[in-house]
């Protein structure tokens, strides 16, 4: 028998059509499965994935102690965080296979969709880890070609989300500048952290095959652009959006950490790229008149670090202010969404990383250790915040916003809205 069609408003998205029985059957898949995330790549993983990875590279890099304690305790969080990757990467796939409806509504919605991007991201700081791994432990050139084999997986999945999910927020999502959040930023940066990854891998290949390295700091050097390209044009629209509308409400406001990210990750990128070109210019690996010289490269690769580095000083400084407000006015429950700090911070101390090394400043080591304690503190206490709400009430902590209106058929928008910025937490929103 035929059976009717009703139109559903959903959390501000275009109207989509469903059908009953297809919406009672997902909205009984979200009740046996508690309400729990069923996107793998929204924040609740994601982000601890990315900043694990951070936190991994920076204690690969910490300018002081004991540097082979410190390097096993980065390969202890490389192994960590690829056991997370692989286990809710796999729960991801196994879900999606086994209710496709879901799969339909996460990419329909305007806020959970767009934590698509932090696939590649997550994916890329595996690799950088696991390149720290193979130089202090000679893991052979093998090893290195696998590494440089997934860096082109993570590259291709990188430009399909950065095209794809860019198309989709004008196509098929209704959007606003008063709803403008810093998640817009997400697909626009993901190309940038394989961009890095492509970077140091490029310097690692350079005395086995610099035509390899060459393609790669090409694709590299590529990538960072059109990354950096379109944040430049998100940013100053969330910049208008600050200045007419005001700070984000209390259960949003550590989104404001997002801009800190490309500011840290694109200026490391810039100065990997300019180091590389340079080393590549010493070795006289080509006749290219532009490789002539190695000091033009590093120079301005310095200078485009040391800039992203001064832009992200305003964003943590002014982070940090409304935090501090938010946090003295009405202090926001506990959410996922906090780890959202981790990865931005992260990948700024490892710039400032970069810059101590190349300046030899004692002012930017001690800077970088400091930032890089910050962020262990950071992870380490969220970590642990993290595991005793799961043990509470996970269903609480990793909902799944997209499944809103099957939970609730008589949701309203404003309610859905309110809900997702509850469950997703301060970032999602």
């Amino acid at each position: 028998m035929m059976h009717s069609i009703k139109y559903v408003e959903y959390y501000d998205t275009k109207e989509f059509l469903i059908d009953p029985k297809k919406e009672l059957y997902t909205s009984l898949v979200l009740r046996k499965h508690g309400h729990v995330n069923v996107s793998f790549f929204n924040l609740p993983c994601s982000d601890k994935l990315a900043g694990t990875g951070a936190v991994s590279v920076l204690l690969h890099n910490f300018p002081y102690g004991s540097q082979p304690i410190l390097h096993g305790f980065g390969v202890a969080l490389l192994v960590l965080n690829v056991c997370l990757f692989g286990l809710f990467c796999a729960l991801s796939v196994i879900r999606y296979v086994k209710y496709p409806e879901i799969l339909s509504l996460m990419y329909k919605h305007p806020v959970q969709s767009l934590y698509l991007g932090c696939f590649p991201m997550g994916f890329a700081t595996l690799i950088n880890s696991s390149l720290n791994a193979y130089q202090t432990h000679e893991l052979g050139n093998n090893f290195l070609y696998a590494l440089w084999g997934l860096w082109w997986f993570d590259t291709v999945v990188a430009l399909v989300v950065y095209f794809s999910m860019l198309y989709i927020m004008i196509t098929r999502q209704n959007h606003s500048l008063k709803d403008l959040t810093a998640v817009w930023l997400l697909p626009a940066v993901t190309p940038i952290v394989p961009a890095t990854t492509g970077a140091l891998l490029a310097r690692a290949i350079i005395p086995i095959s610099p035509s390899h390295a060459t393609i790669t700091l090409f694709v590299a050097s590529i990538l960072l652009f059109l990354g950096l390209g379109l944040t430049f044009m998100i940013l100053p629209l969330y910049m208008l959006r600050l200045i007419t509308e005001g700070l984000p409400p209390h259960s949003m406001i550590i989104s404001k950490f997002l801009p800190v990210g490309p500011c840290g990750q694109g200026g490391m990128a810039f100065v990997v790229i300019g180091q590389v070109f340079a080393e590549m210019a010493e070795r006289e690996t080509s006749s290219n008149p532009l490789l002539a010289e190695p000091q033009p490269w590093i120079l301005l690769g310095v200078l485009s670090g040391f800039f992203l580095w001064t832009f992200g000083i305003w964003w943590i400084l002014l982070s940090l202010s409304a935090i501090y407000e938010t946090f003295k006015s009405q202090r926001p429950k506990f959410a996922v969404g906090f780890w959202g700090m981790v990865f931005p911070m992260g990948v700024y101390a490892l710039l400032t990383w970069q810059l101590a090394e190349i300046f030899n400043s004692a002012f930017f080591r001690i800077l970088s250790a400091i930032l890089s304690l910050v962020v262990f503190l950071l992870w380490g206490s969220l970590a642990i915040t993290t595991i005793y709400y799961i043990c509470q009430d996970h269903g609480a902590l990793f909902n799944a916003p997209c499944l809103a209106s099957c939970s609730n058929p008589e949701a309203t928008p404003d309610r859905m809205r309110q809900k997702t910025r509850e469950s997703l937490g301060d970032e999602n929103c």
